[in-house]
């Protein structure tokens, strides 16, 4: 039995969005656009199908989301945000995957099913080892010490992307954050960063 979720709600696994913006530019000029290493991102798309055993007939990690929340419905309906919670930092057993922070609880609260939903993707069997709090501490001073561009949003709104150990976005308003995600920076076949 498929479950209906918005697909406002879905977000792709760490692995693959670190692989769409470790190589992003700063936007700049007055009609910014830029694009990600494609090939990159469809080689993340099909490592995932093959993980978890999931035949696309289009390559869409639709398929592979839904298949795997699906499997997982149980352990994603309990996942809850805490009150006054603005972030999430995702583990696999000792490693930090991720981080979402948001502006507000609401907002978290409204994309926290899909961010874990996403991460566990990742996550190619079951894990019972959660990280280390110092794990956490050290990727949040990765994070902290990240180095930093900035250019013009899509919309209203300045793009903030980290660069280094580190490879993240995120949108400010009016100086205030609206949303940061990072992960650890992903390593390409040949072992380069």
């Amino acid at each position: 039995m498929r479950r209906t979720v918005s697909e406002s709600s879905k977000h792709a696994p760490g692995s693959l969005r670190a692989a769409k913006i470790a190589n992003l530019e700063p936007r700049m000029g007055p009609n910014p656009s830029r694009q990600s290493d494609q090939g990159r991102v469809w080689d993340e798309v099909e490592r995932q199908s093959m993980a978890h055993d999931v035949y696309s007939g289009t390559s869409a990690l639709d398929d592979v989301q839904e298949e795997v929340e699906d499997r997982i419905a149980d352990q994603l309906d309990r996942v809850k945000a805490l009150p006054d919670q603005i972030g999430v930092v995702c583990t696999i057993g000792e490693r930090v995957i991720g981080l979402d922070l948001f502006d507000k609880p609401a907002t978290l609260d409204k994309y926290l099913r899909g961010i874990v939903a996403g991460h566990a993707l990742d996550a190619q069997s079951p894990v019972s080892d959660s990280a280390s709090i110092s794990a956490i501490e050290r990727f949040l001073a990765q994070v902290d010490a990240s180095g930093r561009d900035a250019g013009k949003g899509v919309g209203l709104g300045e793009e903030i992307l980290l660069r280094g150990e580190i490879a993240g976005i995120g949108l400010s308003y009016e100086k205030c954050l609206v949303h940061l995600a990072a992960f650890p920076t992903p390593t390409s076949v040949d072992g380069e960063e």
